[in-house]
């Protein structure tokens, strides 16, 4: 389940605050999503079909799969935070990113985080 915004992930921090309101965040389940082409921000919580149904304002989808880099930051949780544009950055230019899918964060302790970005592969070139 998720909120969403346009304005991309300056809106994570009020994202985040609104989903520990609805239904609380448990650490291991949290994930950011970012369609870099539209803008887009998800902020995520996954949740298992008996624990959360239906909680006002939430919507359903599921994270796009298939073939991501990943890169995994440990570290306090604001350095982190700091850290995650330009590790992106940095992927992106040893990967070439699939602009149709997006970057993942998966919060799975506020110590240690990892980062997805979308490979762009042969099937997925169309």
């Amino acid at each position: 389940m998720y909120l969403s915004s346009n304005r991309g992930p300056q809106d994570a921090p009020k994202l985040f605050f609104k989903l520990e309101r609805l239904i609380g965040l448990k650490e291991g389940k949290l994930y950011g999503a970012f369609w870099v082409e539209t803008g887009e921000y998800w902020a995520c919580v996954a949740i298992k079909d008996t624990e959360v149904r239906g909680v006002l304002g939430l919507k359903k989808a599921i994270l796009p799969s298939g073939l991501y880099a990943r890169s995994i930051l440990k570290g306090r949780y604001r350095d982190i935070v700091r850290q995650i544009p330009s590790v992106f950055k940095e992927m992106a230019i040893s990967f070439t990113p699939d602009p149709k899918r997006p970057s993942i964060e998966h919060y799975f302790r506020f110590t240690e985080f990892f980062l997805y970005l979308p490979i762009k592969t042969s099937d997925n070139n169309q």
